[in-house]
């Protein structure tokens, strides 16, 4: 009772607003405030009494679970209100908030992100490497190129014999590294550089420019064969041919009368090594040529071949399909095959005759005249059997850029690529083909380009034909 006297003026001024005095009044129960005070004071003890009962019970109390109603329980006014009950959450799953409401660290980011990170650092310093190299070269261009003009002007008379002058060996077209058994690896590795410089796409588009007899001069492995047009030579069933024949022509905007397919291949090589990879690729790529195609020739076969090779200078090293697909061993200095005799048709001299050979109606050749000793005895021999205006001579080619400071690099690296590939690349290609289009009777130069970006100009893309008013008609010399 003592304690509760201490403490009730305090918990009575603080409810009754007002101070609240025990004295006399209190201990006698007179006064006329006395009976106020102490109805206050009852109502004060009952309510806090009747709360703190109440605080109790609601401590003791379980929780009540969350009872989910259906949708269609619930009153229509409350239906949009209802959506899907939510899954209750994981312990893990308020850390997994947290962290993704806070910024990743900056070890962290690159953990994630290391590799496209490493990338971009690599391709910026590459870039600006190969940027500064150029603009440092380009201010030591003026008198590198000084001094290729006057060596060009003072062998302007002969190239071919400023070739053989400046050049310490003379390519043979075969390749000095290249044998039997590194013709595979050889071919292989050209795969990524030529895709990564757009030459891959060049060939491709040098391929479907090809129609009717087809001549393709230094061959090589064959590497322009996955992208002709074989339907013809292979016998293809007619209906597919009829419908790949008029979406040729109506991509390439051809008259009715023009052909869109070769009717005949024939391609040349000096090397029987690369023309053994060559062989495997028409077996492969050519349609059916894997039941009529063995997968290598016989030891008996090759020996046979090269003795023929070193009687004639030639020889006949594939023959199928009626002599519409050809391969042959030769040196291109000394003549070029004419185009095989195929059956016709002509109401005149019955159903079938056999057309005597003329002239091919396209002549191909990728990065031939670096592999030459005479590149305008090789422009020259195919002019001999291109067909007169209609023909098409398509070059793919590499040399002498126009920036002086590539041409110093060029020269610098020529001696080990030729020990490589057997071609110089730092010939002034251009140079050749116009002088020879000025010495060689009916050659004309329709047009030269320099594809590509990456290549500085030393990619030429180049295409002659003959014209109609050729003086000189020297046969071709034709394999038998």
């Amino acid at each position: 009772m003592c304690a509760m006297r201490q403490k009730l003026p305090c918990s009575l001024s603080t409810v009754l607003g007002r101070p609240v005095a025990l004295g006399s009044e209190l201990r006698t129960g007179t006064g006329s405030g006395f009976l106020s005070y102490k109805s206050d004071f009852l109502s004060f003890f009952q309510r806090h009494i009747h709360q703190s009962r109440a605080n109790s019970k609601k401590a003791q109390r379980p929780a009540r679970p969350i009872v989910v109603t259906k949708t269609q329980d619930l009153p229509p006014a409350l239906k949009h209100r209802a959506g899907k009950p939510k899954p209750s959450p994981s312990p893990e799953e308020p850390a997994k908030n947290e962290k993704q409401d806070k910024r990743e660290p900056l070890p962290e980011l690159f953990r994630k992100y290391r590799y496209p990170f490493v990338g971009s650092i690599v391709a910026g310093s590459l870039f600006m490497a190969y940027a500064s190299y150029l603009i440092t070269a380009f201010v030591q261009t003026s008198s590198s190129a000084a001094c290729c003009s006057a060596h060009h002007t003072a062998a302007q008379d002969d190239y071919d014999e400023t070739l053989r002058q400046t050049e310490p060996a003379q390519p043979t077209g075969l390749p000095p590294t290249i044998s039997r058994a590194t013709a595979s690896e050889f071919d292989t590795g050209l795969d990524w550089p030529e895709w990564l410089m757009g030459v891959t796409k060049i060939r491709q588009s040098l391929a479907a420019e090809c129609r009717g007899d087809v001549l393709e001069v230094a061959v090589g492995t064959g590497r322009n064969f996955k992208f002709y047009d074989w339907d013809d030579i292979a016998d293809v069933d007619p209906n597919l041919r009829v419908v790949r024949r008029l979406e040729k022509r109506r991509d390439m905007k051809l008259a009715r009368d023009q052909e869109v397919e070769m009717t005949s291949y024939t391609g040349v090589d000096v090397s029987a090594d690369v023309l053994e990879i060559a062989r495997t690729r028409i077996r492969t790529l050519v349609p059916g040529m894997k039941t009529l195609l063995r997968k290598g020739r016989t030891k008996e076969e090759e020996e046979a071949g090269n003795a023929q090779f070193r009687e004639a200078g030639f020889e006949e090293f594939l023959n199928l399909q009626g002599d519409k697909l050809r391969l042959v061993r030769a040196d291109v200095h000394n003549g070029l095959p004419l185009p095989p005799s195929l059956p016709v048709d002509s109401e005149a001299s019955g159903p079938t005759r056999m057309e005597e050979p003329t002239r091919y109606d396209v002549i191909v050749q990728t990065f031939g005249l670096c592999s030459v000793s005479s590149p305008k005895r090789l422009l020259a021999n195919m002019a001999d059997v291109l067909k007169p205006e209609t023909g098409r001579m398509l070059l793919l080619e590499h040399g002498r850029g126009n920036w002086g400071f590539v041409n110093n690099v060029l020269d610098k690296l020529a001696p080990s690529h030729f020990q490589r590939f057997g071609c110089w690349w730092n010939r002034d290609i251009e140079r050749i083909v116009r002088d020879a289009a000025s010495e060689v009777p009916g050659l004309e130069v329709v047009s030269i380009k320099r594809p590509g970006v990456l290549q500085a100009g030393t990619t030429l893309l180049i295409e002659l034909r003959v014209r109609s008013d050729r003086a000189k008609d020297v046969p071709a010399a034709k394999p038998t």
